[in-house]
């Protein structure tokens, strides 16, 4: 999940909760507001956080963390799909996170009964 913000739902953590339980693993971006707390959605339990760091692995001046963070990935000038069918070079937790997704998928193709825990 690349959204962030706000306080903690009881309804998002629900379901957030059941995914889990059903086996979904939920991989979301920690926030880029450089706070040494981990943004919502990111920072329910069972959610796998990603911050961000730049080409020399140094963490990213705006990614958030400290307690709760579960992993880094590239996030900073990262090539993406912009609107009108170009490209361009963006920055942020949320460029981090399907760095994170993508080797999650890989790891549930390699062994499917891999849990969410592990």
């Amino acid at each position: 999940m690349s959204l962030g913000g706000g306080s903690y739902n009881t309804t998002m953590a629900d379901a957030c909760a059941f995914a889990i339980s059903e086996g979904t693993v939920i991989v979301a971006a920690s926030g880029n507001e450089n706070a040494s707390s981990i943004s919502y959605p990111a920072a329910y339990d069972g959610v796998i956080s990603v911050g961000a760091v730049d080409s020399t692995g140094a963490r990213a001046s705006f990614s958030n963390y400290g307690n709760g963070l579960d992993v880094v990935a590239p996030g900073v000038n990262i090539y993406s799909c912009w609107t009108g069918n170009t490209y361009k070079t963006i920055s942020g937790t949320s460029m981090a996170t399907p760095h994170v997704a993508g080797v999650v998928g890989l790891m549930r193709s390699v062994n499917p009964s891999i849990t969410v825990a592990q």
